[in-house]
């Protein structure tokens, strides 16, 4: 199985063709995690994922992630949000291949570095909420992406 390629390393001339593209992510049910499978005839590279988690009042620290997964959902690349989130509280997350890696000020977004990588067809990007209430929502999923065909 192939593995993630370093998006930035002049590996891009083994691509025929790059096509910029979004996806609106599907809200997954309260107190879930989110999973994007990625269609098996592209190559993928992840540009910006941006969503909102809103937290209930059960109180824990959440601890948030996106990950690029195999197709069996082993993460091999983990890419965590710089500071927890409090209970009772909505919070805009916004991971970007060309962050400065600086968190959010409060009541603005939290702002977080995306691995700079190619992922094989049908791998999957999950975003992962640790310490997760049965009524935490994970909302607004926005998914900026570039899709290449092998070369």
């Amino acid at each position: 199985m192939a593995a993630p390629v370093d998006a930035f390393s002049g590996e891009l001339g083994a691509f025929a063709e790059l096509l910029p593209d979004h996806l609106l992510g599907v809200q997954p049910a309260a107190g879930a995690g989110f999973i994007q499978a990625l269609d098996s005839r592209w190559w993928w590279r992840f540009d910006s994922v941006r969503f909102t988690l809103t937290t209930s009042a059960a109180v824990a620290n959440r601890f948030v992630t996106v990950d690029y997964c195999d197709p069996e959902g082993t993460p091999w690349v983990r890419s965590p949000a710089l500071a927890v989130q409090a209970a009772g509280v909505a919070q805009e997350y916004d991971f970007q291949a060309r962050s400065i890696g600086v968190q959010g000020i409060a009541g603005q977004p939290m702002f977080a570095d995306l691995p700079k990588v190619i992922l094989p067809p049908g791998w999957q990007l999950r975003i992962n909420v640790g310490a997760i209430d049965v009524a935490d929502q994970l909302s607004a999923i926005r998914l900026y992406v570039a899709k290449f065909l092998p070369g």
